[in-house]
């Protein structure tokens, strides 16, 4: 696979080519979208599934703009192109994930794994303004449990997901590429006042 790197990140050439970046800086925002901003691995598909489920019990369902997979704005996808202009023409409102940096997003745009994902889901329908109802809540919850939407994507499943278990990156990392994580996180967030736990 060709990588190039534009201001200082690596980007796969196949699926996100330069011209994609710059169909990024005029993508046309709605007050409606729903944006998932997040790294690679770290729960996209998952929260994708989750507000797919939580539109679907409002009765929205679109088998075409929202699918299993997240539309990520930056790929290009063989056959149907760059997701960035195929999402023009879908309807709101529109969920869309992407995995590059804020700097790379138009202007005007701005998960962890849930332990209580009943009242995760709950804060979400309350963000994203879709009340549903407790029995409504509990479909949700169901249909996006880690093997349930491992089954819905069938083979598929095996690219978009690993084991559903937290820390389970213990088993990929040696100590030092762990150590070497380590120092970049405490270096590139210092003084930023973030802070996350890890298991």
């Amino acid at each position: 696979m060709s990588t190039y790197k534009e201001r200082g990140v690596m980007f796969p050439g196949d699926i996100v080519p330069r011209s994609n970046l710059e169909l990024l800086k005029t993508f046309d925002i709605r007050d409606d979208d729903i944006m998932l901003i997040t790294y690679p691995k770290t729960g996209t598909w998952w929260l994708h599934q989750v507000i797919k489920q939580i539109l679907a019990e409002q009765g929205v369902k679109d088998e075409k703009y929202l699918g299993n997979i997240p539309n990520l704005i930056e790929f290009t996808l063989p056959v149907i192109g760059p997701l960035a202009e195929v999402v023009k023409t879908a309807p709101s409102p529109r969920v869309l994930a992407t995995h590059v940096p804020v700097e790379f997003l138009p202007d005007g745009l701005l998960g962890s794994k849930a332990k209580d994902l009943p009242a995760e889901v709950k804060k979400l329908c309350s963000f994203l303004e879709k009340p549903l109802s407790d029995e409504e809540v509990q479909t949700v919850v169901a249909a996006t449990q880690f093997d349930s939407m491992k089954n819905t994507l069938g083979e598929k499943g095996q690219v978009f997901t690993r084991k559903g278990v937290i820390g389970d990156w213990k088993n990929y990392f040696s100590d030092d590429q762990s150590r070497a994580y380590d120092e970049q996180y405490r270096e590139r967030l210092a003084n930023t006042g973030l802070e996350f736990q890890f298991q």
